[in-house]
């Protein structure tokens, strides 16, 4: 069995000096001070056949360095389109992916409508979000943050919101707040509301937490703004 060794340099700090004393005899051109290559560059030099003795394994590195990638609330992996009500989310997933994140807005808002047992051409109260099923709500998050890169998504939008100071209770948090919430999410441009047809539709152009949209300003705009109230409640859902 291979002797494994390990040495933490969490926070950048250096290997004590025996650590490369015992690399010392395994790599070709080592640097006679060990701060002249970087703990990369020494990791990565190969190990000659034979000058390695026989179950000898070189040491592992350990970092606490936090991931790059932000990741979902509940961190639902992409494939997992799982729905307490027996929604199917396979094109949602099909449309997200192709990019197509207009018609995959529009299909959130149907699936988001059978999830509540209402047709297609209804809306969504805010009484029904309030008992959203929970595997509905975070299956669907999971799948625009994952095909947005961490870009898109209700938890995105939800940090977004907090940020903004508010609280979520889902309660309008006062013109201050939202306003300043729509504008960072590109709802709001020049002290006005954005139509849902204008916006921008483009990932690598869009604000973070544009979309989902849907329940958001759609539902606000035709409703003359008491739709907003789905989503104060939708982005407050306790398992989101």
């Amino acid at each position: 069995m291979a002797a494994i060794q390990s040495v933490d340099v969490a926070g950048g700090k250096l290997p004590p000096a025996r650590f490369f004393d015992t690399l010392r005899p395994y790599f070709s051109n080592f640097p006679s001070t060990a701060k002249s290559l970087s703990l990369q560059d020494i990791a990565g030099e190969p190990i000659s056949a034979d000058l390695a003795p026989v179950g000898w394994a070189p040491p592992t590195f350990t970092s606490a360095t936090p991931a790059q990638k932000p990741i979902p609330s509940q961190a639902v992996p992409e494939n997992d389109l799982s729905s307490e009500k027996g929604v199917d989310y396979h094109k949602l997933h099909d449309l997200l992916k192709a990019g197509k994140w207009k018609e995959a807005d529009q299909e959130t808002d149907r699936r988001m409508l059978e999830a509540v047992g209402r047709s297609e051409n209804d809306r969504i109260r805010p009484a029904e979000v309030l008992s959203f099923p929970s595997a509905d709500l975070r299956t669907i998050d999971a799948l625009w943050v994952n095909c947005s890169e961490g870009k898109w998504g209700f938890s995105v939008q939800r940090r977004i919101y907090v940020e903004c100071g508010a609280k979520l209770d889902g309660n309008y948090p006062g013109n201050k707040i939202w306003h300043e919430f729509c504008r960072r999410v590109g709802w709001r441009k020049r002290n006005a509301y954005v139509s849902y047809s204008s916006l921008t539709y483009d990932l690598k152009n869009s604000p973070p937490g544009e979309f989902p949209a849907i329940c958001g300003l759609a539902y606000g705009e035709v409703e003359g703004g008491t739709g907003w109230w789905v989503w104060f409640f939708l982005i407050s859902h306790k398992d989101l």
